[in-house]
């Protein structure tokens, strides 16, 4: 099959995102977008990673571009308070490189400072220890040579907007309109609008979100639930500033409750909140209570809205002549912000494979997407639910099943070495929980340098110690002369 013709169904933003996509790389096949007006979009997906400023580079927009049209911020990092303690003390997972260059012994570097000096088995101190990010964001600052590093807040509908008025505009047919497949031997034929107009297209992409109406309802493809994860509702609002300077940060919150966790997103002019729970241990009128006690706020002065959803993925993404593309293909959870990811990888892995045969493809492109959509999937159920694995928490039901009661897939990395290979945000999430390799015993790891390097190694140690001391405290003082958060964009993106 040559694809000439796209068509896209639905528009919110991964409608809007596929579209621009294929305008800003394939400006050669024809683009048709249908979305219609009585079909209201999800709008929570207000936080992304470090991979969705990779996509913007990959069809060429910068950040002065579109960030101050669609409220957006910086991100620097992913803060879990009250989630893997029952306490108010924040780990983070930051963005950003590793920091390597004076670590000879990468991830062992730290265990072995902490047999000789006990700050370093302070949960906080791998973070500090590896990512410069940590302290920015325990600053709340920002300053130019770290923003390249970051990833963003927005609001989600206005990005959808700014796309369909900026970069598709005129490159892209724009039908307004609710349609009906007309299904063939081969996938899709054509799709029929409420006033009877056929379209029909080489490619059809459904980004019609929960109801995934092209490639569940239509083609029948399977939806498999991870069953790694538990939550499956959330009850979400709008917030205002109270304090912009103080609640404005520059990173992600996750605050775990009774049931849960409340996630802040801090926009320009708002804070998105949401509560994501699990309805076998709370019902939706417990949350909402819950989470309107959390954020302060009586019922008369914000308006919450209910969401159901479930977590997994379609067998395929791609099916016959349908791509499903963002909710439509699968969901997880927004711990670690993966909405917005599920969606550009998807976008990009799309815009590869018609690329690099001109519009030629068969199975083998088909079948390397899926495998690539699965796993990326498959790999971040995994690691949203280590969080759950590693809490400490067991004060409520709900902590209590998630982290003593429930079954999860042992991965390699407990295993004595891990950390030695594995350059994900796992390792931040997992020292920050104490949860360290299998294996690892200080005392017997101190008696093994000692008896390996002699007396050199507590000079060696004292070293390292008085060298990072040193750095961190350089580091510091270059923060504390940098700008905040608020001054930092508003007298850059919003000037």
């Amino acid at each position: 099959m040559k694809v000439e013709k796209i068509c896209i169904v639905g528009g919110g933003t991964s409608g809007w995102l596929t579209a621009a996509a294929l305008v800003k790389r394939l400006p050669k096949i024809q683009v048709t977008i249908i979305e219609s007006t009585d079909i209201p979009t999800i709008g929570v997906g207000e936080s992304t990673l470090e991979q969705f400023r990779s996509f913007l580079d990959f069809i060429g927009i910068s950040d002065e571009d579109w960030m101050a049209e669609c409220d957006a911020t910086y991100k620097t990092s992913i803060g879990f308070q009250n989630f893997l303690y029952n306490d108010e003390r924040t780990i983070h997972y930051p963005f950003g490189p590793v920091e390597l260059s004076d670590k000879e012994n990468g991830f062992d570097d730290i265990f072995a400072l902490s047999c000789f000096h006990e700050e370093f088995s302070d949960p906080l101190s791998f973070q500090k220890y590896y990512n410069n990010l940590t302290t920015v964001a325990e600053s709340n600052k920002l300053f130019d040579d770290i923003v390249r590093y970051t990833a963003y807040h927005l609001d989600a509908s206005k990005f959808a907007r700014w796309l369909r008025d900026r970069i598709c505009v005129g490159a892209v047919e724009h039908i307004q309109d609710t349609v009906e497949p007309v299904v063939g031997d081969n996938g899709i034929d054509c799709l029929v609008t409420k006033g009877g107009y056929a379209i029909q297209a080489d490619l059809y992409i459904d980004c019609t979100g929960f109801k995934s109406m092209l490639l569940e309802q239509t083609l029948g493809v399977q939806f498999n639930e991870f069953d790694n994860l538990i939550n499956n509702r959330a009850v979400v609002a709008r917030v205002l500033y109270e304090n912009k300077e103080e609640e404005l940060k520059n990173y992600t919150n996750c605050y775990g409750l009774s049931s849960g966790w409340v996630w802040t997103t801090p926009l320009w002019s708002r804070m998105g909140k949401g509560y994501v729970y699990s309805d076998k241990f709370q019902s939706p009128q417990e949350a909402e209570r819950e989470f309107r006690e959390h954020i302060n706020a009586h019922p008369h002065d914000v308006e919450c809205r209910h969401i159901e959803f479930r977590h997994g993925i379609h067998e395929k993404a791609w099916e016959k002549n349908v791509v499903a593309i963002g909710l439509s293909y699968g969901f997880l959870e927004p711990l670690e912000s993966t909405g917005l990811l599920s969606t550009h990888e998807v976008i990009k892995h799309l815009v590869t494979v018609l690329d690099r045969r001109n519009g030629v493809v068969g199975s083998v492109d088909r079948d390397s997407l899926n495998t690539v959509c699965k796993g990326v999937m498959t790999g971040m159920s995994g690691f949203i639910a280590a969080h759950y694995y590693c809490s400490h928490r067991n004060d409520t039901p709900y902590w209590k099943h998630l982290t003593e009661e429930k079954e999860y897939e042992v991965s390699d990395f407990f295993l004595q070495g891990g950390w030695k290979t594995i350059f994900t945000g796992l390792p931040y999430i997992a020292f920050g929980a104490q949860v360290l390799p299998l294996g690892y015993d200080k005392e017997d790891m101190k008696k093994d340098l000692i008896n390996r390097y002699g007396r050199y190694i507590e000079k060696d140690m004292n070293i390292k110690k008085n060298r990072w001391n040193n750095r961190y405290n350089d580091l510091c003082r270059f923060i504390d002369r940098q700008p905040t958060t608020l001054e930092y964009l508003r007298d850059g993106i919003y000037k």
